[in-house]
């Protein structure tokens, strides 16, 4: 009844009331137990439909649209513009238009939408039609330039600076004579010029004027000198920054001064301020000390001493001087003053200490004797009383002793008048030197002499050598025709071989005297050697003779020379052709020869081993023995010295110390702190004490001290530079 078709899908009699009714094409849908409502959507339907769109808006990039889809409403579709475009049209393609500088909708990917606006641009669409699209542009508002774009415009200029707008500068900065700068000259950047201070000047001002400063320890200008303070080690400080020539070179802590427009001279007295290297610092001068700073530039430090007050002497550097007061030397209350000096005395001060006055003492000159404390000398000399050369050398006593002979010194006011005489029954005296002495026996009584006993026999008395050393030799000679003679006593006058036969030109050829020991016998005669020379007699022939310089008696010979002087007699080659060969030999502990003469003998304390030395002492301390004077008089004066890199005073032994900061050794520190710019310090400096010297970080840096190392230093500028930032 309502055109639609009926299906029954199963006939059974079982399945009743499931029949459907099917609208008929191109229509749709579908009811059971019912009739259907059929529905069409023409925007959709194209088979069998005559009324339907059949792709007219597809085809034209637009929608279709079916208001009512009942059977009954046909031809009632239309095309709509898909957005944003505007437009629709029933049952055909329709008209569609877009306007792409106010279309908001985001769906229009080539819609201008804010681009113009964010840039405070102004968008312009030439033509509105669907089909042009893209085509819309960003104008820049006057007074800004720029080129269109479909996008901001390439900017919009706009500078503040040159061009007139309500934001513009107009003038401002030019007026102060001060440079304007738009920073940003298009028109998105607004109300942002400034005024720039002219070069070498800084500041700047946003939309205004600036103030103008001039720092000319920082900027480089003429009349600025930002580098000289710097080249200096010095700092510099600007005053006034808003005006010229304010200045100043500060020098740098604990250095003192203040130079305008130019590099200021720096000083530190060590000795007033306080400083890491200072007086005050290390520890002050002692009692009548006064400090020294012979340069109080900055630049050289350490350089102070403390010297001791007049009239005492001495100084140290950077440290406390040890003061002596030698009262010889200078003049003070309690000192010589010259007194020993008038009267060619020496003078010696043997405690040459501040606390030990009025001690110094004049001394008589060798070979005076006599000595004045505090006063002048009375001098005397006895130059018979002097044993040996090395006590006077120009006394005599030993001289005459010598030679047995007797000193007498008339005068001890006078030098040099001393006399040697012979003693009796000997004869002879000389001035200053030994006499000669001679005896003639036949001549002289004494115990030794011939005393008539030639005479009352009937014999000649003859002595053949007068000298003092030559005694008992007178001899009784027979009368001739007898021949015969003895020494010392009555000749037993017989026939002389020597005499009678050539055998004494046999011993004179030789040099020597024969003689004939038993005239009673043949061949009984013998060569004998003659003074000086020695030797045992030869038998009927020449002897073999020595010339012993020694112990002989001849102008070459030693003459107790070497005994004299305490000292051996050497003679090495005793042919008598060997003349002038013997030598003089000190006796150890001594040590000293010399040919012909007396040695001149001396005893180094620090070699051998003898009561006064000390060459143990000091080698078992590993220190260097000094005998200053090795005169044989001057006994007990050695010292202990300390080996190099070891220092200190001198003893028995020495006290030594090892400062590992300024010697050099295998331990020591040698340039390793000052090669880091730090300060070296052994804390210790005994000798003992090795390898424990520290380098420390020298002010304003600061850090633990490196031991035998450099420290790790560092600096906190917020410390050091402290005035700086509170200033």
């Amino acid at each position: 009844d309502v055109g639609q078709a009926c299906h029954d899908p199963d006939h059974s009699a079982a399945v009743l009331g499931n029949w459907k009714c099917t609208c008929p094409l191109p229509s749709r849908g579908v009811a059971v137990g019912t009739a259907s409502s059929c529905t069409i959507d023409e925007c959709v339907v194209t088979a069998n439909c005559t009324s339907c769109e059949k792709g007219a808006c597809a085809d034209a990039g637009q929608t279709c649209e079916d208001p009512d889809h009942s059977a009954a409403s046909l031809d009632d579709w239309t095309c709509t513009c898909p957005p944003p475009a505007q437009g629709s049209q029933p049952t055909q393609a329709a008209e569609c238009s877009i306007d792409e500088c106010e279309e908001t909708d985001v769906r229009c990917v080539t819609c201008a939408r804010d681009t113009c606006s964010a840039a405070q641009q102004t968008c312009q669409e030439p033509n509105p039609s669907s089909v042009s699209l893209g085509d819309w542009v960003c104008v820049c508002p006057p007074p800004s330039r720029g080129e269109g774009a479909q996008r901001a415009a390439d900017p919009c200029e706009l500078d503040e600076c040159i061009d007139t707008c309500g934001t513009c500068a107009k003038g401002a900065c030019g007026a102060k004579q001060q440079r304007c700068v738009d920073p940003a000259p298009v028109l998105a950047s607004l109300d942002d010029w400034e005024c720039h201070c002219l070069l070498p000047e800084s500041g700047t001002a946003e939309q205004g004027a600036a103030t103008c400063t001039l720092d000319e320890c920082v900027v480089d200008c003429t009349g600025c000198e930002k580098d000289v303070c710097e080249a200096a080690d010095q700092d510099c400080t600007d005053h006034d920054i808003t005006a010229l020539g304010t200045w100043t070179c500060d020098c740098r802590s604990p250095a003192m001064e203040t130079q305008a427009l130019d590099v200021a001279r720096c000083f530190i007295n060590e000795c007033t301020y306080n400083c890491r290297t200072c007086a005050i610092s290390t520890g002050p001068c002692g009692a009548r000390q006064t400090c020294i700073d012979p340069d109080t530039d900055a630049g050289v430090l350490e350089d102070w001493r403390c010297e001791c007050d007049y009239p005492l002497s001495g100084q140290r550097l950077i440290a406390s001087a040890e003061c002596t007061l030698d009262e010889c030397v200078v003049s003070c209350d309690t000192c010589a003053n010259g007194t020993c000096a008038t009267h060619g005395q020496p003078c010696n001060d043997h405690k040459p200490y501040p606390d030990s006055l009025n001690d110094w003492e004049c001394a008589c000159p060798p070979p005076f004797s006599g000595k004045g404390v505090g006063a002048r000398a009375h001098c005397v000399v006895d130059e018979c009383a002097f044993g040996n050369s090395t006590e006077c050398t120009t006394c005599g006593k030993g001289t005459c002793e010598a030679q047995g002979q007797v000193c007498e010194d008339p005068d001890t006011t006078v030098i040099g008048n001393w006399l040697c005489r012979c003693p009796a029954p000997l004869q002879g005296t000389e001035e200053a030197r030994p006499a000669r002495c001679t005896i003639d026996e036949c001549a002289t009584t004494c115990g030794h002499c011939a005393n008539g006993t030639c005479a009352t026999a009937g014999q000649t008395c003859n002595d053949p050598n007068h000298e003092a050393d030559r005694l008992h030799d007178w001899e009784c000679t027979c009368q001739l025709p007898a021949v015969g003679s003895v020494t010392g006593g009555v000749a037993d006058c017989l026939l002389d071989e020597c005499k009678a036969a050539n055998n004494e030109r046999i011993c004179t050829d030789a040099g020597q005297s024969c003689r004939d020991d038993d005239e009673r016998a043949g061949g009984s005669w013998v060569c004998e050697c003659i003074a000086p020379l020695s030797g045992p007699v030869g038998e009927a022939q020449p002897a073999a003779c020595v010339l012993d310089e020694c112990t002989a008696d001849c102008p070459t010979c030693a003459h107790a020379t070497c005994t004299a002087a305490g000292q051996n007699c050497t003679d090495t080659d005793t042919d008598p052709s060997a003349t002038s060969g013997w030598t003089c030999e000190c006796i150890a502990p001594q040590q000293g020869t010399a040919s012909l003469r007396a040695a001149d003998c001396v005893i180094d304390e620090c070699v051998p081993k003898c009561a006064t030395c000390g060459a143990t002492v000091c080698a078992d301390e590993q220190q260097a023995c000094v005998d200053p004077d090795i005169d044989v008089g001057a006994d007990d004066d050695w010292y202990c010295e300390c080996i190099a890199p070891q220092t200190g005073p001198p003893g028995r032994p020495a006290t030594c110390m090892l400062d590992e900061c300024r010697a050099d050794c295998a331990t020591c520190a040698g340039t390793t702190c000052a090669d880091a710019q730090q300060r070296c310090v052994d804390p210790k400096k005994l000798a003992g004490s090795i390898a424990d010297w520290e380098c420390r970080c020298v002010p304003p840096a600061t850090g633990d001290p490196g031991v035998t190392a450099p420290a790790h230093c560092e600096v906190d500028e917020c410390i050091v530079n402290a005035g700086t930032c509170t200033a």
